[in-house]
C-alpha cells in the first residue's frame, strides 16, 4: 500500500513565499534569502539569526533585526483583495506597563506621520489590555484592538488575514476568529520589511519562519488546507 499524501500548499494567486525551512529560500547561513515564487527575496539585516529547529526559522532579537525585502511594491495592494499567511513564535513577555509593538510585516519604514496608506502588521501590547494580539494599524494610526488573533508567548501559531472589498477576516490555526470592516487603501510604496519597522525600532522578538502572500482572498477551505499542510512541522 502506498503512502497517502497530505494536503499541499495552495499555489493559486501566490505572489511571495519565503521559508527558512527550504534551502532554496535560505541556506541556513549568510545574509541573502530567496523567494520561492516571483524572484522576490530579501536581505537579513543587523544580525537577524537562523534556528534549525522546526525545520528552520528566522530569529529576531527584538532590538533591531529585520529582513529587507527586495520589492517595495509587494504590499501596495491598493484596495484589491489579498491574503497574508504567516507562522510565528513570540518570545516577548509583556511587563504589564508601557507600550509595545513588535513589527511582523510592513512598508511603513520611515516615520513621517503619513501611515494611512502604508501596510503595518504587528504584535501589539499596552496597559489598556491590548495584550499579545496580531493586528494592523488603522488609517488613523491606532491599533485595531477589536480585530486580530490573540496569541500565547512561546507557542507556535499560524495567522492568516484575507481582504475582499472592505471586509477583512483573521484566521488563527485555520479557523476564522475575527472579522472587521477595513477600508485602507494600501497605496504607499516604501521598502518592505519583515520583523522590523520604523528606523529599525519596534522589532519582533521571536521566530518568523515563513510568509506567503496572495493577490486574492483565499477561501476558508484553502486557509485550512495551508494550515494542515504545515502544522506538523510545528508539533501541531
Amino acid at each position: 500500500m502506498g503512502v497517502k499524501a497530505g494536503p499541499r500548499i495552495v499555489k493559486d494567486g501566490l505572489v511571495f513565499s519565503l521559508d527558512a525551512a527550504v534551502s532554496r529560500s535560505y541556506s541556513g547561513s549568510g545574509l541573502t534569502s530567496f523567494g520561492l515564487v516571483g524572484g522576490i527575496g530579501g536581505t537579513l539585516v543587523n544580525g537577524t539569526g537562523f534556528s534549525s529547529a522546526n525545520g528552520g526559522s528566522f530569529f529576531f532579537d527584538g532590538t533591531n533585526d529585520y529582513i529587507e525585502v527586495s520589492d517595495s511594491n509587494l504590499l501596495a495592494f491598493g484596495t484589491n483583495p489579498f491574503s497574508i499567511d504567516i507562522w510565528l513564535y513570540s518570545t516577548y513577555v509583556f511587563p504589564g506597563s508601557g507600550y509595545y509593538y513588535g513589527t511582523i510585516l510592513t512598508t511603513y519604514t520611515n516615520y513621517n506621520s503619513d501611515f494611512g496608506s502604508y501596510f503595518y502588521l504587528a504584535l501589539f501590547n499596552n496597559t489598556a489590555g491590548l495584550n499579545n494580539i496580531v493586528s494592523f494599524l488603522d488609517s488613523t494610526g491606532n491599533f485595531m484592538g477589536s480585530f486580530g488573533a490573540i496569541i500565547n508567548v512561546d507557542e507556535w501559531t499560524n495567522v492568516t488575514f484575507t481582504r475582499t472589498g472592505n471586509n477583512m477576516v483573521c484566521y488563527k490555526n485555520g479557523i476564522s476568529v475575527s472579522i472587521q470592516s477595513y477600508a485602507n487603501n494600501f497605496s504607499g510604496v516604501r521598502n518592505t520589511r519583515i520583523g522590523g519597522g520604523v528606523i529599525s525600532i519596534n522589532t519582533f522578538k521571536g521566530f518568523l519562519p515563513s510568509f506567503k502572500i496572495y493577490n486574492r482572498a483565499l477561501s476558508a477551505q484553502e486557509i485550512l488546507q495551508n494550515y494542515n499542510a504545515t502544522k506538523r512541522r510545528y508539533g501541531l
